[in-house]
């Protein structure tokens, strides 16, 4: 709700006061989330802890070897909800820069356009740059992992997510990542590590990165998505999250 009316934030921040009034811990994905909560005393600094998202499973997201090929020829993917706030437009127009001087990198598109809801990809938009070649779209799949591992890099210029699943996820197969500086996204990419934080809302910022990703040699890359795999194996295993979930509650009737 951070990109809401000033009158519907204000309302959605009551609901919260009372759904919350009785709860004796509440768990946030990241440290940003939990201070917004704070400053506007929906909660009580005595009542959370920040946790590292919800995980991801290290076993069905396996480190995979990130495919040897020309810089050119690299594929980018962007898999998500096709609305405006996960940043697809951002991505089509980076994409449309890269293509005149990379014309053989591949831009691909997963995701499902929901025209029910308000914040969704204009079809017209859509169907355009589909018609132009800008990108190759594939509709929603539950099984994403093999989008994943065909990619050399995975985009996502949201302009802000409580922990980013399919970055963790992503992280995890071992595939560097682009994603705009913002919470839920800078707490799982560290900037010329395991990826690149861009400028949020600024397709030139995200094509510079593109095209820096591209002239990245394929160790460079490589390593880049080993560093994220160590990431998530030190970090964001599920394992690991669920059992500081455990002991938090733990502790909590221990009292």
């Amino acid at each position: 709700f951070y990109f809401s009316s000033f009158f519907f934030k204000y309302f959605i921040i009551n609901l919260y006061k009372i759904a919350l009034r009785k709860s004796s811990l509440i768990f946030f994905q990241n440290e940003h989330d939990k201070i917004f909560f704070l400053n506007k005393k929906i909660i009580k600094f005595q009542k959370n802890q920040v946790i590292n998202g919800s995980g991801v499973d290290i076993n069905l997201y396996p480190y995979t070897q990130l495919p040897k090929k020309i810089n050119s020829n690299l594929i980018f993917s962007f898999i998500s909800r096709l609305i405006i706030d996960k940043g697809v437009m951002e991505f089509i127009e980076a994409a449309k820069i890269i293509k005149n001087k990379y014309p053989d990198v591949s831009f691909n598109i997963v995701g499902k356009l929901d025209a029910s809801n308000s914040k969704s990809l204009n079809q017209d938009f859509f169907d355009q740059h589909l018609k132009e070649n800008v990108f190759n779209y594939f509709k929603f799949e539950k099984n994403i992992l093999p989008f994943i591992q065909k990619s050399d890099c995975i985009i996502l210029p949201s302009y802000r997510e409580g922990a980013s699943k399919i970055l963790l996820e992503s992280a995890s197969v071992g595939r560097p990542l682009i994603a705009a500086n913002v919470p839920g996204c800078n707490n799982i990419i560290t900037d010329n590590f395991n990826g690149y934080l861009c400028k949020v809302k600024d397709y030139n910022n995200l094509a510079h990165y593109m095209e820096k990703m591209i002239n990245l040699s394929h160790e460079e890359r490589s390593d880049m998505g080993k560093n994220g795999r160590k990431i998530i194996e030190d970090k964001f295993d599920i394992n690991l999250v669920n059992s500081e979930i455990i002991m938090h509650i733990k502790n909590l009737y221990s009292i």
